[in-house]
């Protein structure tokens, strides 16, 4: 699927993790539309492709659990490109009124 989103909170900078033998590199962002807010987890090209505050179309993102929540994954298919930008209210569309940390 495709989704227009906007890249709005950061958690901490990006991190190196090994996954099966082989050192990775990683960033978890939130991003938000009118709707909501979801997070997402960055892998390898794209930590370096998605900024904050700047708008972008996600395509082929997959879902993940975890700690019984659900997020988004970059993977081998994915592809972020930025447009122009979004009017999202503060905090996606209802949310907790975060302001953007990265």
């Amino acid at each position: 699927g495709r989704g227009l989103l906007k890249v709005r909170l950061g958690g901490s900078l990006s991190r190196i993790v090994t996954v099966n033998g082989s050192d990775c590199e990683l960033k978890e962002v939130v991003i938000v539309d009118g709707t909501g807010k979801i997070s997402v987890t960055l892998w390898d090209r794209f930590v370096s492709q998605a900024e904050n505050g700047k708008s972008y179309s996600f395509k082929e993102l997959s879902t993940r659990e975890r700690d019984g929540s659900i997020r988004l994954c970059t993977g081998p298919t994915s592809a972020i490109e930025q447009i122009d930008d979004l009017e999202v209210p503060e905090g996606g569309g209802g949310g907790d009124g975060s302001k953007a940390l990265f």
